[in-house]
């Protein structure tokens, strides 16, 4: 019979298998970043840059959906070189989670489903680390499982699993160089050599997947400094040096790192007050998105939190202690794994308000390497102001927690059927006119068409300079899809000019295009008068 700490461990395990599976399953639709995610990992990203947005064949002119499709599926195994010299001149990101991809698209070829499948099978691993560093850090089995629970049925985790992107990978790495750092922060653990290879080859890891990962590293390092200058110097050395190794490691892919940054830095706006406001009100509600998603319900637990702090404080004062005083009683872990969280946090909170980072960095996925020590901190913090019914007052934020991801998920099924049932509108289409280079908005555009729909993709400026290559073949069956940030050209009194009354159109909404605005053609407006009674 298993002990009680195993069953959490198969309770976390079977609920977030459970949770996940049928969103995955069920999905419908790319988002933005599953789009750019599977034609990096097929090898196409330097082709899509060099068709669409330049106006190249097979863009500006009119071809299958299915070959603009065939980008989501690789052409040759093992790019990988491809992959990773793609990604540096024409993205921000490090190509391992897409290394990965790559091999998840030549085992299954491309389903909207490889993706959070790949994602589960990190998460999967992700529990078992997250078990066993919190075993370390809380000292006890039970809390281990109740932590290793809790981030399984957060909404946080589960959502960043379901979109083709590194924020799965990127816990697990976080969550193997925490335990790692903690070997060289405890006083008295024996120093092996590999543990300092350990900590050198999750470095490498880590990078390789996510450039924000060096907050982290540079934290621990600080942190390091701070605890072992004067007790341990031969430790400090070991660690700084393994650290240094790791980074070391990426040199053979400087330039393409320098490439990745200064494209960053062109995504970057300049400081504004107005959006100022807005993204202090982020920072504040960060931290949130690992319990709830949604406005309302991050405010609550904002206002939940501060009273929380409120009542610290409070029962400090009736103690006569500082929180400097109650922190020191804390176990050597614990505080370890909360100056690590507050000097990470810390740092990406300056970059972010001070413009150093985009605006979405502050959203729930972006946060995916903090996830697993709230959960450690969640579990420890509970059981010190209700040590007595512990088990029973977790079991309820659990159950809190897994209620809010049922209705997520449930969320998302809808979302599928309602798409599923739009895409039968789209099913008699003939013709389709794309005016975006933006290739987050034209593959999730591209997957809702019927394969042999014909396309006509272009930027707004190669439409409007030669209309006579695309104008003439509309008909009442066609369909524009326009993207009114990325193509303000091509506006609709634009394209009602060029029409010169052949054709009406108005603007429709529905699921399939949710950052893009559909106009179907239809009889021009006289006729369209007479038709009406």
């Amino acid at each position: 019979m298993l002990s009680t700490p195993k069953r959490l461990l198969l309770a976390a395990l079977l609920v977030h298998a459970a949770l996940h599976l049928p969103a995955a399953f069920t999905r419908q639709h790319m988002e933005f970043d599953d789009a750019c995610s599977y034609v990096e990992a097929a090898g196409h990203q330097g082709d899509y840059a060099r068709t669409v947005p330049q106006g190249l064949p097979p863009a500006g002119s009119w071809v299958p959906a299915a070959t603009w499709k065939q980008m989501l599926t690789p052409d040759e195994p093992l790019v990988f070189r491809t992959i990773a010299e793609d990604l540096g001149r024409y993205d921000i990101h490090p190509p391992l989670y897409f290394w990965l991809l790559h091999l998840g698209l030549l085992g299954a070829g491309f389903h909207l489903w490889v993706g959070p499948l790949v994602n589960l099978g990190f998460d999967i691993l992700s529990i078992f680390a997250l078990y066993a560093l919190a075993r370390r850090v809380l000292g006890d089995e039970r809390k281990a499982g109740l932590a290793a629970l809790l981030w399984s049925v957060s909404p946080g985790p589960l959502l960043a699993a379901l979109e083709a992107r590194q924020y799965s990978l990127f816990a697990l790495v976080s969550i193997l160089f925490v335990r790692s750092v903690l070997d060289f922060l405890e006083d008295g653990a024996r120093l092996r050599p590999r543990s300092a290879l350990w900590l050198c080859f999750v470095t490498w890891l880590g990078l390789l997947t996510q450039y924000q990962f060096a907050i982290l590293v540079g934290a621990a390092g600080v942190l390091l400094v701070l605890k072992q200058a004067r007790r341990d110097p031969r430790r400090l050395a070991v660690a700084l040096g393994a650290l240094a190794a790791g980074a070391a490691l990426m040199l053979p892919m400087h330039e393409l790192v320098l490439a990745s940054f200064q494209q960053q830095q062109r995504q970057l706006l300049p400081f504004d007050w107005n959006a100022l406001f807005v993204r202090i009100t982020s920072v504040f509600a960060a931290p949130s998105t690992f319990f709830v998603m949604g406005l309302a319900q991050q405010v609550l637990w904002v206002a939940a939190a501060s009273a929380g702090l409120v009542g610290l404080r409070r029962s400090l004062r009736r103690r006569n202690e500082t929180f400097r005083a109650a922190f020191s009683r804390l176990e050597p872990p614990v505080q370890h794994v909360f100056l690590l969280l507050s000097v990470s946090l810390g740092v990406a909170t300056i970059a972010f308000l001070g413009f150093r980072t985009p605006a979405w960095v502050m959203q729930g996925k972006y946060l995916a390497w903090a996830h697993p020590m709230i959960a450690c901190l969640l579990v420890r913090a509970l059981h010190a102001f209700q040590p007595s019914s512990i088990r029973r007052f977790l079991y309820l934020v659990g159950l809190i927690l897994l209620g809010n991801a049922l209705w997520l998920d449930g969320q998302r099924i809808r979302q599928a059927h309602r798409i599923a049932e739009a895409r039968r509108n789209v099913a008699s289409v003939d013709r389709v006119v794309f005016d975006s280079g933006s290739r987050g908005l034209f593959f999730p555009a591209m997957l809702q068409l019927p394969d042999d729909t014909l396309v006509f993709a272009a930027p707004a400026k190669v439409l409007l300079d030669a209309p006579e290559r695309w104008l003439p073949e509309l008909s009442e069956r066609s369909l524009w899809i326009h993207d009114p940030g990325g193509a303000a050209m091509m506006t609709p009194a634009r394209m009602e000019g060029l029409l010169q009354g052949r054709l009406g159109f108005a603007p429709k909404e529905g699921p399939l295009w949710p950052r893009q605005v559909a106009y179907p053609f239809g009889p021009p407006p006289a006729r369209k008068a007479q038709q009406e009674p």
